[in-house]
């Protein structure tokens, strides 16, 4: 693949929103793909007679090569440009979801590698693009923009999948996905003529691209306590929304249809609170004071959902779902922009590559963690540990002055 051509430095108008708009398809697309098999999970295990633990198997592959393309996504951004790679990343999650529709076990594991793998690269390059067309003050509500992405493309997966798949089959349903996904990484071409990504300068000696991950994040001690930060609240979020129609189910006793309504909710305020605490960074509180009460949230929530979500009254425990679904979900636009500002000049894809290192190392291990301890003990008693999590993640914080 070629280079993204050089442009201008300076944005036309509109460039902010249209980027990211843009970006945030890219997003859309990589995670309606990450969801499409999930979603059409029964039907996928009775035609090839899987287990129902397949999915458990089908999440950790994705994430785990997420995990390993993250440690090189800066070197990759660097040797295709920002534009390139994010076509790249529509283009591998494409492959996967056409790989998932061969309904052979084969098929499913090179679905989910090659998934993990476009999932893995896509937020370097779009901090880089965001960050050379919007300027740093308006960056938390733009990239927060971008970000809510997520929740449009697991909307889009929930919402229209099982009814394609009931009326067409769900190999047709997966096809049609990987369709979906491949036309945004062809349509990015026009994206990247009408808003190019000028040539970074070049990184300072020992920190560029080819450096490695770790030690980008030792050469910035702000940006590798802000990489411990995310790898915590990642591991907040992905148990929140993972586990939680269980223990409600389980645990509080609801019905399983009452139990996904509270789960919609909490996804639900995740998209408000990505758009809203973006506004709020940009105009009313810096983005680290933000993020420090968003984990001081999270921490009060997992806690009392922990101890008492299995006796307290729906009064309570929806007010607590949207709260922990807007602090948990709701911060991952402000954290890439705060990545972004606090990256040296020339180096913000490689940089968020870095960070995403942790960060995708605490999908993993979270779900792992959660699952040990609820074994050990119970969901509640998990999600009370998760509130330690959320506690190193806020404490991990940088102060406002620490910089590189």
């Amino acid at each position: 693949m070629a280079r993204d051509p050089i442009g201008p430095r300076v944005s036309a108008p509109g460039a902010p929103l249209a980027v990211s708009l843009w970006m945030g398809a890219v997003v859309a697309s990589a995670t309606l793909a990450l969801m499409a098999a999930p979603v059409l999970a029964p039907s996928i295990a009775r035609d090839l007679d899987l287990s129902p633990e397949w999915v458990g198997l089908y999440s950790g592959t994705v994430w785990g090569s997420a995990l390993l393309i993250s440690a090189w996504a800066g070197r990759i951004v660097e040797r295709l440009g920002a534009w390139q790679t994010s076509r790249l990343c529509a283009i591998l999650c494409a492959l996967g979801v056409a790989a998932a529709a061969s309904a052979h076990p084969l098929g499913l594991l090179a679905s989910a590698v090659l998934i993990g793998l476009g999932n893995g690269i896509e937020a370097p390059p779009s901090s880089q693009v965001l960050a050379q067309h919007v300027p740093a003050t308006r960056r938390p509500m733009f990239f927060s923009l971008k970000q809510s992405g997520v929740q449009v493309g697991a909307v889009m997966a929930s919402m229209s999948l099982p009814g394609l798949a009931i009326a067409l089959g769900w190999r047709s349903a997966l096809l049609g996905a990987a369709l979906v996904v491949a036309g945004v990484g062809a349509a990015l071409m026009l994206a990247m003529a009408r808003h190019p990504a000028p040539a970074a300068p070049a990184p300072a000696p020992g920190t560029g691209p080819r450096a490695g991950w770790r030690k980008v994040l030792r050469a910035n001690p702000a940006l590798a306590r802000l990489a411990i930060a995310a790898g915590a609240f990642g591991a907040t979020q992905v148990c929140l929304n993972s586990f939680i129609v269980t223990f409600l189910v389980r645990e509080r006793g609801l019905e399983l249809a009452q139990a996904g309504w509270v789960a919609a909710l909490t996804q639900g305020c995740g998209l408000v609170g990505r758009l809203l605490w973006g506004w709020v960074a940009s105009r009313v509180l810096p983005s680290m004071s933000l993020l420090r009460a968003l984990g001081c949230v999270m921490i009060v929530c997992a806690l009392t959902l922990g101890t008492l979500g299995a006796s307290m009254s729906m009064v309570a425990l929806l007010p607590l779902a949207a709260l922990f679904g807007l602090s948990a979900s709701g911060w991952n636009g402000v954290f890439l922009a705060e990545v972004a500002e606090r990256s040296p000049p020339g180096e913000i894809g490689t940089t968020t590559g870095a960070v995403m290192v942790l960060m995708m190392a605490g999908l993993v291990v979270g779900p792992l963690l959660f699952a040990t301890i609820a074994s050990l003990s119970s969901l509640g008693g998990a999600y009370a540990a998760v509130s330690l999590i959320a506690l190193s993640g806020t404490l991990a914080l940088p102060g406002p002055r620490e910089r590189a």
